[in-house]
């Protein structure tokens, strides 16, 4: 019979030993790569909305000096005068770096547009898949150098409450920890 422990640590040792010669898992995981925490105002787009406070995480890698792929966590509430709710949501999205896009960009200060989805679990049930787009600054801090804060707009649109289609936006401040110093950041 065949132990699917020792295959399974012996399929670890193989894979350790490959991402060993290019800096292991630790090095995959880290280098380009930052993560960071979020507060932001959620309201829908319209005219009886509420606005609602969220918190989130994310976990950025950068592909290149233009393009980064990002994963984040975000939990908050949307509410107008006709519902309200609870939301917790698992987004990826790809960042565009635009002050990267021309030649001999040195400010600390980083525009960027994104695009993605979110899969959004209501708390009172049913789930959606959303669709964003958005834009930001990020300006790296000179104090400290792996920090970067991060003002963002996201807008996207989905079915989250009932059959209608509802457009909301989140308005984000982050603090981002970069875990390598990058001159082209996203």
């Amino acid at each position: 019979m065949i132990n699917l422990k020792k295959i399974a640590l012996a399929s670890l040792f193989v894979a350790s030993g490959a991402f060993a010669q290019e800096g292991g898992l630790k090095g995959l995981l880290t280098d380009d790569a930052s993560v960071g925490v979020s507060v932001g105002a959620l309201t829908y787009v319209s005219s009886d909305s509420d606005v609602e406070f969220g918190y989130g995480l994310n976990y950025t890698k950068q592909i290149n000096a233009v393009v980064t792929v990002q994963g984040a966590y975000l939990s908050g509430g949307l509410s107008s005068s006709k519902d309200s709710m609870n939301f917790t949501s698992l987004s990826v999205k790809g960042l565009v770096n635009l002050s990267n896009l021309s030649v001999g960009s040195n400010s600390n200060a980083k525009l960027y547009v994104s695009g993605g989805a979110s899969l959004v679990s209501i708390e009172d049930g049913g789930t959606a898949l959303v669709p964003n787009v958005g834009g930001g600054l990020k300006y790296a801090c000179d104090s400290y150098q792996n920090l970067d804060f991060d003002l963002s707009a996201t807008l996207g649109a989905g079915t989250l409450a009932g059959d209608n289609i509802r457009t909301h936006m989140v308005l984000g401040l982050g603090v981002n920890y970069r875990f390598t110093k990058k001159e082209e950041s996203v």
